[in-house]
């Protein structure tokens, strides 16, 4: 399990979102890139403002801590089924996107059995992913092809999941610091 919630860490994620900008700014039209920047801190603003909110909710609490693996996760990787679904046929994109969401949902799975999550917090993390996604998704448009074809970009982001799988990027512990320095009382504890 620990090998699969991996693939959902920001330490993956951030680097592969990164790469996504980057072959989003070789495209003609530049405005996929800028819905990209805007979807990805939308997700991050969100996921952080609820982990330093709700942090101080009792342990009892069954939404304490929304999943940010899970939230980055379907940005990320639904972001990637996005550009597959926009440039190839039926086939591969149905294989795409039937790929990313088991990935998204064993991830978020994962997250469950390590008790890491509670189910409700996996939920928000999935909610805060597809609601970014959707800013993005609905700005994609398919362009010409870029300077560097879909196929190179694919291979790139597998590169740098197998690079970057197995590190941690501990920003919750840093997130809660915030929390503990300012003081601040939650909005709502479920």
């Amino acid at each position: 399990m620990i090998a699969l919630t991996n693939f959902g860490d920001p330490a993956v994620l951030l680097p592969i979102a990164f790469v996504l900008f980057l072959w989003l700014m070789h495209l003609p039209k530049k405005r996929a890139a800028l819905w990209w920047l805007v979807a990805l801190a939308l997700c991050v603003a969100v996921t952080a403002f609820l982990k330093i909110d709700l942090y101080p909710c009792p342990q009892s609490a069954q939404l304490r801590n929304p999943s940010g693996h899970v939230s980055l996760s379907v940005l990320v990787y639904g972001a990637i089924a996005t550009l597959i679904a926009a440039q190839f046929g039926h086939r591969q994109r149905l294989a795409a996107i039937g790929g990313i969401a088991a990935l998204v949902i064993a991830i978020a799975l994962s997250r469950i059995l390590l008790d890491a999550h509670t189910a409700l917090e996996v939920v928000f993390g999935l909610g805060i992913g597809l609601g970014s996604l959707a800013a993005f998704a609905t700005h994609y448009r398919p362009q010409p092809a870029a300077k560097f074809p879909l196929r190179r970009l694919l291979l790139v982001t597998l590169a740098v999941m197998v690079i970057f799988h197995g590190d941690t990027l501990y920003a919750e512990d840093f997130l809660h610091h915030l929390n503990d320095y300012m003081g601040l009382e939650p909005i709502a504890c479920l």
